[in-house]
C-alpha cells in the first residue's frame, strides 16, 4: 500500500523555490504574450458628453424629492439613442465607409445613455476605435438631440397656440357676425319710427277721446234743453244736431277703434323689435365677454405649456479621451502574469508530487 504524502508549507516553499525560474519564465512569457496580443487588439475610445434636463421645463410631474423622476430617462434615451440621429452622424462622418463600413444598429451599440443618480443629468457615451472621432460623434448626437427636442417642443407649442388662436378667431368672428347683425337689425327695426308712430298714434287717440267726450257733453246738453222746452220734434233743429251728434259719436268711435287696433300691432312690433335687440346685445356682450377670458386664458395656457415641456441643453462637451477604453494593457498583463504565476507554482507542485509518489 502506497502511503500519501503531503506537503508542508517547507516542502511546498523548498520546491517553489527549486523551480524559481521556470515558473518566472512561464510568468514572463505570459506577460509577453499578453502585451503582444492587447497590442493587436482593436481599441476602444470613450468618449462622454453631458447632458442637463431643465428643472424650470419640468413641472411638478417631473421631479420627485427635487430630482429627476427617472422615468423621464427613458423618454430622453429614445430621444438621444435616436435610428434618424444616428444616420445623420454615419453620412456626416463617413462611417459607412471603409475602413469602418457601420451599419446604424453597429453604431447604436457602441452609443450609450445613462441617467447621474439623484441628478438631472444624462451621459451620453460613444465607443470608437478612434479618439477624435468618438468625441466628434458624441458632440454631433448630443447636439443633434438638443436640437430635435427644441423642434418638437416648438411643434407642440405651435400646434398648442394654434388651437387657442382657432378657439380665440371663432369668438371673434362670432362676436363680429353678432355686431353686424345687431347694426343691421337697428337699421331695419326702425325703432325711432315705430316709437313716433306709437306716440302720433296715441295723440291721435287721446285726440279722438276728447273729442268724443265734446261730442257726448253736446249731446247731453241738447237732450236737456229739449226736455225742458217739452218739444221733441222730428224735424225740429235739436232733434236733427242730436242726430249729427250720434252719427260724429259713432264715427269717433270707430276711428278711435281703428286707431287703437294700429296702436296695438305698432305697440307689439315694437316690443318684439325691442326684445330682439336686447337678444342681439345680450348675445353680442357675452361674446366680449368670452373674448376677453379666452385671450387672458390663452396668455396663462401658454405660459403653462411651455413649463411642461422638457428642454435639454449640453453642460459639458466630450473631448478626445487619451488613452482606449479597452484593452487595458496593465491590467491584462498583470492579471495575465498573476494567473501565470499560480499556475506555474500549481504546476510545479503537482509534478513534484507525481515525482514523490512514483519514487515511493
Amino acid at each position: 500500500m502506497v502511503e500519501e504524502n503531503n506537503f508542508t508549507f517547507t516542502d511546498m516553499t523548498r520546491i517553489l523555490l527549486k523551480n524559481i525560474r521556470g515558473i518566472l519564465a512561464a510568468t514572463i512569457i505570459v506577460m509577453l504574450l499578453t502585451a503582444v496580443g492587447s497590442l493587436l487588439m482593436q481599441k476602444k475610445y470613450k468618449a462622454s458628453a453631458t447632458l442637463l434636463i431643465n428643472e424650470s421645463k419640468m413641472g411638478t410631474d417631473g421631479v420627485i424629492s427635487n430630482y429627476f423622476n427617472p422615468r423621464f430617462y427613458y423618454t430622453f434615451e429614445g430621444l438621444v439613442k435616436n435610428k434618424d440621429l444616428v444616420r445623420r452622424a454615419i453620412k456626416k462622418f463617413n462611417l459607412d465607409k471603409k475602413p469602418y463600413e457601420l451599419s446604424v444598429e453597429a453604431v447604436l451599440e457602441n452609443v450609450h445613455v445613462a441617467l447621474v443618480r439623484n441628478t438631472r443629468l444624462i451621459n451620453l457615451t460613444v465607443d470608437f476605435p478612434d479618439p477624435i472621432l468618438a468625441a466628434e460623434i458624441a458632440n454631433f448626437i448630443a447636439q443633434e438631440a438638443v436640437a430635435l427636442n427644441m423642434d418638437i417642443n416648438n411643434t407642440d407649442a405651435a400646434r398648442a397656440r394654434e388651437f387657442m388662436s382657432a378657439q380665440v378667431n371663432a369668438v371673434a368672428e362670432s362676436m363680429k357676425a353678432n355686431e353686424i347683425n345687431l347694426r343691421e337689425y337697428k337699421q331695419q327695426a326702425k325703432i325711432k319710427e315705430l316709437e313716433t308712430d306709437v306716440e302720433t298714434l296715441l295723440y291721435n287717440k287721446a285726440d279722438l277721446s276728447l273729442r268724443r267726450s265734446d261730442a257726448l257733453i253736446k249731446k247731453a246738453e241738447l237732450e236737456a234743453a229739449g226736455k225742458t222746452a217739452g218739444t221733441v220734434s222730428s224735424s225740429g233743429g235739436a232733434a236733427t244736431s242730436i242726430q249729427e251728434l250720434d252719427a260724429l259719436i259713432a264715427s269717433l268711435d270707430k276711428m278711435i277703434s281703428e286707431v287703437e287696433k294700429t296702436l296695438d300691432e305698432k305697440q307689439k312690433l315694437l316690443a318684439e323689435r325691442e326684445l330682439r335687440i336686447e337678444a342681439l346685445l345680450a348675445l353680442f356682450d357675452a361674446d366680449q365677454t368670452s373674448y376677453a377670458k379666452i385671450n387672458t386664458r390663452m396668455g396663462e395656457n401658454s405660459t403653462r405649456v411651455s413649463e411642461k415641456f422638457q428642454e435639454i441643453r449640453i453642460i459639458d462637451s466630450a473631448i478626445p479621451p487619451h488613452y482606449p477604453e479597452w484593452p487595458r494593457k496593465k491590467l491584462m498583463v498583470i492579471i495575465a502574469g498573476v494567473l501565470a504565476f499560480l499556475f506555474s507554482c500549481a504546476f510545479a507542485l503537482m509534478k513534484e508530487q507525481m515525482r514523490t509518489q512514483s519514487l515511493s
